[in-house]
């Protein structure tokens, strides 16, 4: 069996123009036993008075061994013919041409070095501290010391050709070296030091192309650009009553929040409003308190409006009188609140308009100041292969078209298009990531595959958990994804950093995120389209499309 040799850090010479280096390198790798750690050309930075106030020392070593129960041994190396003057204090290297150059004091060099790297090694908290010694030797690979030793060179530091040729000799000439500076008290910890000094100069080091900066960059150009829609408002400015059609993404939500603020600064008393409660509790949040704006959903402003106008509301106990109670009872109590308070906004921005049904939008009108001339603008989805046009809107409602999708970068666009079914529609947003499509084979699969998207995403490729919003065509309560998965924590509120936010299909309607994962989406159901053309547009510059058997 062959012997085991030391670990060579790299695996061959750095720098194959240094012809001593080289030698010396690969003598080392054969005559030194398993156990010995040697790194070649090892460069770091230091901080100190010496290189100036906050400015870095550079420092190298030509080799660094290492041995868990010996320590750490730098070792200097020249090659020619070396010799001091001691007359000058002047150290020269001759070349094999007999050109002479004065060269650094290798054993000054050495020495530097080792006081710089024990002192890099005790700063970082991981190092034990009582581990050692550090220690210094030279190597003259291209000739043999002939003088006698000096007092700052003495021979056990000293590797001469003699020595460095023959693989026993060198292996004692190591030892040796250690065992000048002493031995280890803290042999116990070497393995532990020895692992953390090669994580500080010499781990591997990557630059991978990670999806974060992209992403970034993409979701930053997209809501830059989300503000160029806001000249759409002024082409409409002189329309008091439109009807605004447009696909996911053409920025719907986006106008009408702006429509509805511009006319509460105006002076006019402003209703926003829309069909999906999370939509309308987001756009209340964003928008924060204004004078003359009112923002909620449609259902909890019927409710609101018969408490302040006391009328009483017989809730539903049952689940089956659910449906009914919120399509027509709490809707039409609306009617009666116009009779009990009389008019009470300007203008209505309604956004979701193909979630309303004609009798609600009557019931709205209602309450402005004129309910056939007053401002009033609804926003509606005009996905014909989903949706049809809103029915009760007014038949003077100027008609608007949103041709362009600015929410979702391109590769995002072109999956959602394909559910589309109407005018035509101009992807607006940036180039981005493919939309990344999983397949789980098994719906018992589900939880393991949503936990390694959610550790390739965020650990490899170091987006936030924030940042992701799971999306499920299943209620909250039925879905099988909440909960712990992995070191991630998927959940309906998240509080806390870890934790990634869950939500119905549904319930995100008019909303968005940087980065959606969508699951649960059977192509067998007869809802598919809807779910991928809502569900897909969610993202806003990535989406990941878990599909099932």
């Amino acid at each position: 069996m062959m012997p085991q040799m030391a670990r060579m850090i790299p695996v061959s010479p750095v720098d194959a123009r240094s012809g001593a280096e080289v030698e010396l390198f690969e003598r080392l790798a054969v005559a030194l036993p398993e156990g010995f750690v040697v790194l070649h050309g090892v460069k770091w930075l230091e901080k100190t008075v010496r290189g100036g106030p906050n400015r870095p020392t550079e420092c190298e070593a030509d080799f660094l061994i290492l041995h868990p129960g010996l320590g750490a041994l730098v070792l200097e190396v020249k090659g020619g013919r070396i010799s001091l003057d001691a007359r000058t204090g002047t150290w020269h290297s001759e070349s094999a041409t007999e050109v002479d150059y004065v060269i650094k004091d290798p054993f000054a060099q050495a020495q530097r070095s080792c006081h710089s790297l024990l002192r890099l090694a005790k700063s970082n908290p991981r190092f034990p501290s009582n581990w050692g010694p550090f220690g210094h030797a030279v190597a003259f690979p291209g000739g043999v010391a002939v003088s006698p030793a000096l007092a700052e060179t003495p021979a056990d530091l000293v590797l001469d050709a003699g020595t460095i040729g023959d693989d026993s000799n060198l292996k004692r000439a190591i030892r040796s070296a250690f065992d000048y500076w002493g031995r280890t008290s803290a042999a116990h910890e070497g393995e532990r030091a020895v692992s953390v000094l090669i994580d500080m100069v010499a781990h591997d080091f990557r630059v991978l192309d990670l999806l974060r900066p992209r992403i970034d960059e993409v979701d930053r150009k997209i809501l830059e650009m989300s503000h160029q829609q806001f000249r759409v408002l002024d082409y409409m400015r002189s329309n008091p009553r439109v009807a605004i059609a447009g696909c996911a993404g053409s920025g719907k939500t986006l106008l009408a929040a702006e429509k509805a603020q511009r006319l509460a600064k105006s002076g006019f008393r402003t209703l926003l409003t829309c069909f999906n409660r999370p939509l309308a509790d987001h756009l209340a949040e964003s928008l924060g308190k204004q004078d003359g704006l009112v923002v909620q959903s449609f259902h909890s402003l019927c409710a609101y409006l018969a408490r302040e106008a006391r009328i009483a509301l017989e809730w539903p106990v049952r689940p089956a009188d659910e449906p009914a109670f919120y399509e027509s009872v709490l809707p039409n109590t609306l009617l009666k609140v116009a009779e009990r308070m009389g008019p009470i906004f300007d203008a209505l921005v309604i956004d979701e308009g193909q979630d309303f049904v004609a009798t609600w939008l009557e019931a709205l009108s209602f309450l402005l100041e004129d309910p056939n001339r007053g401002i009033e603008y609804v926003f509606f989805d005009d996905n014909q292969s989903l949706y049809r046009r809103p029915g009760g809107l007014p038949a003077d409602l100027v008609n608007f078209e949103l041709h362009e999708n600015w929410r979702n970068t391109k590769p995002i666009h072109e999956l959602v298009s394909r559910f589309y079914s109407g005018g035509s529609l101009i992807g607006m947003g940036p180039d981005g990531p493919a939309v990344e499509t999983v397949r789980v084979e098994a719906s018992s699969l589900l939880r393991a595959t949503l936990s390694r998207v959610l550790h390739k995403l965020c650990q490899d490729n170091r987006i936030e958990p924030t940042d992701i919003v799971v999306l499920t065509s299943r209620l909250i309560e039925a879905a099988s994804v909440t909960g712990r998965l992995g070191s991630y924590d998927v959940q309906l509120d998240p509080s806390v950093k870890n934790q990634v936010k869950l939500s119905s299909i549904h319930r995100f309607k008019g909303l968005d995120a940087k980065v959606v994962i969508l699951i649960d989406v059977d192509s067998h159901r007869p809802d598919y389209e809807e779910l991928m053309y809502v569900g897909c547009s969610r993202a806003r510059s990535y989406l990941v499309v878990i599909t099932g058997p």
